[in-house]
């Protein structure tokens, strides 16, 4: 049986950790070939070894999405390595928490920059490629922050928010060039920031997951596989669409007994 992605070109922005290093790997177990891009060069290269370690193609691009020219290339470097550029995973973003009231100038055009204007950067890049190429899948890493107020990160949700309106107008604009763009919104996943937050809180894991039905973390492998099927020709005809993947989080917040 073939591989769902052979052969395909797959860019995947913030691929050093967490939920962009185990998309780098799971599409590459597909068939892809991936460039891992990441503003840290050793954690994109560790990725990209990783793939090459196992039988696979890919390459290590050192970038910064918050920049517009940085961004551009990388999308034309993929094109020059690989002849093709047919699947993007914008995930890189800023994770900065703050009260509204107490967030200052820095860490709000931060969040922005990387978070929103680096998934637009992404999106108009690889656009620019794949409508010539009349086929392509982007797929925008966003947030369940996105969907409900949470102290302490409204900047961050703003962001993510911005990420899913920019998918969905993409797929609105662009679906007739035989491109798809969908969001997907993990919830609380076991990243290592989210572990270290976890221990610095005082707080036992099972607290913290208390109001998840699933009565747990998801994991980076998890929300991976859904970036895969959203990428291979299983998800044909699902376009603009935004994939929730938060252990049923969404299903029950509108439980009057959610906050209990």
């Amino acid at each position: 049986m073939d591989r769902l992605l052979k052969g395909q070109v797959a860019v995947i922005t913030g691929a050093g950790a967490g939920i962009g290093k185990s998309t780098a790997l799971r599409l590459a177990e597909q068939g892809a070939h991936v460039i891992a891009s990441d503003i840290d060069r050793d954690t994109a290269r560790r990725t990209a070894d990783a793939i090459i370690e196992r039988g696979g193609k890919a390459r290590a691009v050192t970038a910064d999405v918050g920049e517009r020219a940085q961004v551009f290339e990388l999308m034309d470097y993929a094109v020059s390595e690989f002849g093709a550029l047919d699947i993007v995973v914008n995930n890189a973003a800023a994770v900065l928490s703050s009260p509204i009231i107490d967030m200052d100038e820095q860490t709000w055009q931060q969040l922005l920059r990387v978070t929103l204007s680096g998934a637009f950067y992404g999106t108009q890049a690889a656009l620019r490629i794949m409508v010539g190429q009349r086929t392509g899948v982007i797929i925008n890493i966003a947030s369940a922050a996105a969907m409900a107020g949470e102290p302490g990160l409204g900047g961050y949700a703003a962001a993510k928010a911005g990420v899913v309106s920019l998918s969905k107008t993409a797929a609105v604009e662009c679906g007739c060039h035989g491109i798809r763009i969908n969001a997907v919104l993990p919830g609380a996943t076991a990243t290592a920031g989210l572990v270290a937050a976890v221990e610095a809180s005082g707080h036992a894991q099972e607290e913290w997951t208390r109001q998840i039905p699933s009565a747990r973390f998801g994991q980076p492998e998890e929300v991976a596989d859904a970036v895969l099927f959203l990428a291979s020709s299983l998800s044909n005809y699902i376009n603009g669409t935004t994939l929730v993947i938060d252990g049923g989080v969404a299903a029950r917040s509108s439980s009057p007994r959610f906050n209990q």
